[in-house]
């Protein structure tokens, strides 16, 4: 009696043993959406998730993420097809972006350096194309998302950057009669009025070399636009700003912006083009470019007409830097 009892027994513990849960592991699909369960019975939920070679979002209840999503306070974007993170240049719809491996997938933005090549996301994560203003600079970037380097001819422009590629000036290179700039350096008021200087200096040049107007106006390109026309000059710019925002709060007279000397020492303080001639104007009490045009050339014509000199003409000059602000000047005199 004894050894029956003791099989008996010993087939019972065997049969309870074999009758332990077993789970499927792996992908599961549901009404809800897809959701993934481990051995022991739990599942993957509440954000990123390692399963295999790749990285999966997943919500509180557990199904899968995909698209963009929010997670952490950065932003990472799950392929529709599959659910995977993607990882590095990623295009959705139009627009190219950066999912930088370095920091587990997210979203990447502002300057990325990659090799030799050098991008910019916006704050959306967007890759730039095209021109883009940051900071007080302006730069060009190709169609490829790459920041332009050295000389670019553009739009029948020839545009200039420095080494870390800011755009540092800007001059026609075919027979345009303009000077339009698409860096959008100049806002709408400043552009009209550079335009009109730039048309008279045209004439001026013309008068003076009669037996060049031919070849300007035949339909080839010409010489003029490249090597006599007004260059816009970026550095130019950002002086004229602060010079005139100076003289609006501290006074302008006799040529100087008062505790801040002359237009000569503030070039020279700037390196600027050392022992160059130069001429500042202020106008103000302008309805628009056409009546600031009418001003500047009455103050230059003027000046002229006293000693017959050509630094008070425009052909006399090749750079031009331009700033304007539309409010109460009153403490000039």
């Amino acid at each position: 009696m004894r050894k029956s009892v003791g099989i008996a027994l010993l087939s019972l513990m065997i049969s309870a043993a074999g009758a332990a849960t077993v789970y499927a592991a792996g992908w599961q699909q549901g009404a809800g959406g897809w959701w993934y369960e481990y051995e022991d019975g739990s599942y993957a939920k509440s954000g990123i998730r390692q399963i295999g070679d790749q990285q999966y979002a997943f919500d509180q209840n557990g199904y899968m993420l995909q698209g963009w999503q929010y997670i952490g306070f950065k932003w990472y974007y799950f392929e529709p097809e599959g659910g995977a993170m993607a990882i590095g240049w990623k295009q959705v719809g139009d627009k190219w972006y950066y999912l930088d491996p370095n920091d587990n997938g997210a979203m990447y933005t502002y300057w990325l350096d990659i090799g030799k090549d050098r991008y910019y996301l916006d704050e959306n994560g967007v890759m730039v194309r095209g021109w883009k203003k940051i900071g007080d600079d302006w730069y060009y970037f190709h169609e490829d998302g790459g920041m332009n380097l050295g000389k670019l001819e553009l739009d029948n422009a020839v545009y200039t950057f420095s080494g870390d590629g800011a755009l540092t000036g800007a001059a026609w290179r075919e027979n345009t009669g303009g000077g339009a700039y698409p860096a959008g350096c100049y806002d709408d008021e400043e552009q009209a009025l550079f335009d009109q200087l730039g048309d008279e200096k045209k004439e001026q040049y013309f008068d003076a070399h009669p037996d060049r107007e031919e070849e300007y106006d035949g339909d080839s390109h010409t010489s003029y636009d490249r090597y006599a026309g007004f260059k816009m000059d970026v550095k130019l710019n950002k002086i004229a700003a602060g010079r005139l925002e100076a003289a609006m709060e501290k006074g302008y007279a006799d040529g100087r912006v008062t505790g801040e000397g002359s237009i000569e020492d503030c070039l020279a303080a700037a390196n600027y083009r050392r022992n160059s001639t130069c001429q500042e104007i202020y106008v103000r009490n302008c309805e628009d470019a056409d009546e600031a045009f009418d001003k500047v050339m009455e103050i230059m014509d003027r000046n002229y007409a006293s000693g017959k000199d050509r630094r008070y003409t425009l052909d006399y000059y090749r750079y031009m830097g331009m700033a304007h602000c539309e409010k109460e000047w009153t403490p000039l005199v």
